[in-house]
């Protein structure tokens, strides 16, 4: 769940860290489809050929396998929900669900219900695979695995529907600032579109990403020649579908809220980092400031409108070439000062990833940092006949630092990297959220007001 930005983004990559961001921008592996059951060459089919025969095998005596599972490690069986949604929360039907021993062989598959959901039962030590595939050859394919997952816990997965959206027909709107400082730069924003830094006192914005809205709101801020903000104005307007609105904001605002972000004890090496102030589910400005730093310390001077919203504060870190650290924070009203401890959060590093059984690969890491943390999050992308895919695992922290791909049932075929797979790109996160726990990561929690969260990242680039 980071919120960096784009723009963020491009801040903190300079000229040394562009490999990285391009990869943790998406935090991918490549996954491969399975090459031997409907042809291909030769060798990639009798690779696959073997692996599949033997997880049929398992699936057909899966209740025994999880009954010598649960005694083998000594744990009780788990009762685990699983919940499958795509892009825009709507649930997904028919999601197999397979559950996994704890030597990652797997039993039959369960399926996801009317509300996209499905309970299974897991056996001591065991985990639970959710196979979405997008049916689209160009989206992502996913494979998400949850280790040890707790009594009564739910996943929250998510995919991608190829359904084409409804068709819509968005309000534009053309926003004209007045009243502003000789000299400024403007930037506009709404509920959903925003537009600058612009010299230009005019911006065209539309609802097309939140058309469900009955009205939308606009916030218009003029900054000086530092891009600090001197004066900043509201508007409301209605929405009509296929309507063309022209509005005027009057900037005539000059009360802020300002914070100061201080931290003295980024881990030595640090190459950058960014602060970003922003509004949350609402219209409002938003404050960016950042660049080199000289580890451990680094501060920031934020100033925003103010406006009766709550903010979100996000810090990231570029800690080197391979790793960046991101902190979010919700509050209704900052302190004037905010100090940033990054010392206490566990961080992974030295991850590597090997495939000398291509159809299961591992990956593994070491720690360094604080011991604050709950959950780790891993990622491995891969394509196979230029299909892409990406295999997502969770695990809780509680000295686990290897993962290996659970053996896949027959039906999934297509998801089991193979001769032709090419490995993209590997990461491991470590998650620390204070008041909660690997149960309530699993289902997603949003930050509320009052939430602070860190993640920990090391990404590795694995194309050829």
């Amino acid at each position: 769940m980071s919120f960096v930005t784009r723009g963020m983004w491009s801040m903190l990559v300079g000229a040394a860290g562009a490999g990285l961001l391009a990869g943790c921008a998406n935090e991918a592996f490549t996954a491969p489809g399975g090459a031997g059951g409907s042809g291909g060459e030769g060798g990639a089919g009798g690779a696959a050929s073997e692996l599949v025969a033997s997880s049929s095998s398992a699936a057909s005596t899966s209740t025994t396998a999880a009954a010598t599972s649960s005694t083998s490690t000594g744990a009780s069986a788990t009762s685990f929900t699983v919940v499958a949604v795509d892009q825009h929360d709507t649930a997904i039907v028919n999601v197999p669900v397979v559950v996994h021993d704890d030597h990652g062989v797997p039993g039959n598959a369960a399926y996801t219900n009317v509300s996209g959901t499905v309970t299974v039962e897991v056996p001591g030590g065991g985990s639970v695979s959710v196979f979405l595939d997008p049916n689209d050859p160009t989206a992502t394919a996913e494979w998400v695995t949850v280790q040890s997952p707790p009594d009564g816990a739910t996943v929250r997965v998510h995919g991608i529907s190829t359904e084409p959206p409804a068709p819509f027909a968005p309000t534009t709107y053309k926003v004209v600032a007045q009243g502003a400082p000789a000299n400024s730069s403007f930037r506009f924003w709404s509920h959903c579109d925003l537009s600058g830094p612009s010299a230009s006192i005019s911006a065209i914005l539309t609802n097309a990403e939140c058309t469900e809205l009955p009205a939308e709101s606009f916030v218009v801020g003029a900054y000086d020649a530092s891009d600090t903000l001197v004066a900043w104005g509201t508007a409301g307007a209605p929405t009509s579908p296929g309507a063309l609105f022209d509005l005027v904001v009057i900037l005539s605002q000059t009360t802020f809220d300002e914070v100061a972000v201080q931290s003295g004890d980024l881990p030595a090496g640090t190459l950058l980092a960014q602060a970003t102030w922003t509004g949350l589910d609402s219209p409002s400005d938003q404050a960016s400031r950042g660049g080199s730093v000289v580890a451990p310390s680094f501060s920031a001077n934020l100033r925003v409108a103010n406006l009766p919203v709550d903010r979100r504060l996000v810090i990231t870190a570029l800690l080197d070439p391979a790793s960046y650290l991101i902190y979010e924070e919700v509050q209704q009203a900052f302190p004037p000062t905010l100090w940033l401890t990054a010392s206490a959060t566990k961080r992974p590093t030295g991850l590597t990833a090997v495939w000398d059984n291509i159809a299961r690969p591992t990956m593994s890491w070491a720690t360094t940092g604080g011991d604050d943390g709950q959950m780790v999050q891993t990622s491995l992308s891969w394509s196979t006949g230029g299909a892409p895919f990406r295999w997502t695992a969770f695990v809780p922290l509680d000295g686990t630092t290897t993962v290996t791909l659970p053996l896949a049932p027959i039906e999934q075929t297509p998801f089991i990297p193979s001769a032709n797979t090419t490995f993209t790109a590997a990461s491991v996160k470590i998650r620390d959220r204070a008041g909660e726990d690997y149960a309530s990561l699993l289902d997603e929690p949003l930050l509320a007001v009052g939430d602070r969260a860190f993640d920990a990242v090391h990404y590795l680039d694995l194309s050829p």
